[in-house]
């Protein structure tokens, strides 16, 4: 596994334990910074994604 896969990994399940642990929170405001956070790191995430496919096809 390269380091981009790794980290894209990492990634995925900082979110969903991130995801489980506001389970129950009671805070709209928080859930409303977890959803800027969520797009942020998706976007991050797809441009990795993306920035890996073209360093291995060339």
């Amino acid at each position: 596994m390269n380091s981009i896969d790794r980290l894209t990994t990492e990634m995925d399940e900082a979110m969903a334990q991130l995801k489980r642990s506001m389970r129950g929170i009671p805070v709209a405001a928080f859930a409303g910074s977890h959803k800027v956070l969520a797009r942020a790191l998706a976007t991050l995430h797809t441009e990795l994604r993306w920035a890996r496919h073209a360093a291995i096809d060339e």
